[in-house]
């Protein structure tokens, strides 16, 4: 499931996330970041948390790389400006 210069996290692997979901979602985002388009450590988010009621399907997911998804976690816990 990688490519060259595509990095996965471990996460990504470990995640109750089904692989043909996964797939799907790489296939969609271009196996890019979908906030910077980066290629490398990418990961899976939830649009939705899962803990608030989203759902690990398609439109609930997209791909970030691990920065973007520090970013958005920092911002969620309100601790990014």
């Amino acid at each position: 499931m990688t490519r060259k210069g595509m990095t996965l996290n471990k996460q990504i692997m470990d995640a109750q996330i089904p692989a043909v979901v996964r797939l799907a979602v790489l296939q969609r985002d271009g196996a890019q970041c979908s906030h910077c388009d980066a290629t490398d450590t990418l990961t899976f988010q939830h649009i939705i948390p899962t803990d608030q009621g989203g759902a690990t399907v398609l439109k609930n997911l997209r791909v970030l790389c691990a920065t973007c998804m520090e970013i958005k976690e920092k911002k969620s816990r309100g601790t990014v400006a």
